[in-house]
């Protein structure tokens, strides 16, 4: 849903992304954006999903340490990335 402000929110039904996922806490720094073939995330090691624009779960991982992420396989377009509780959008090519 479009809000006026350039944000992306999303609608919750159970399943997938909801707007009570949004957090405040600090972003992480995720390069490159937009990103082709891999991405990075820097100083985390955690739970990782990645979400397509619409709320779909598209992958589910632990990243135990600072490596890329092969993101070759997923749909281009935007794609939400959820770190812990925070929330974050990236370009995939």
């Amino acid at each position: 849903i479009y809000d006026g402000n350039a944000k992306l929110w999303t609608l919750d039904t159970g399943s997938g992304v909801g707007l009570s996922d949004w957090s405040t806490a600090r972003s992480a720094e995720i390069y490159p954006n937009p990103a082709q073939d891999q991405l990075f995330i820097k100083d985390y090691q955690g739970p990782v999903e990645i979400y397509s624009a619409t709320g779909q779960l598209l992958e589910r991982f632990e990243l135990e340490e600072a490596r890329p992420i092969d993101i070759s396989g997923l749909p281009t377009g935007l794609l939400i990335l959820k770190l812990d509780n925070r929330l974050q959008r990236f370009i995939k090519n």
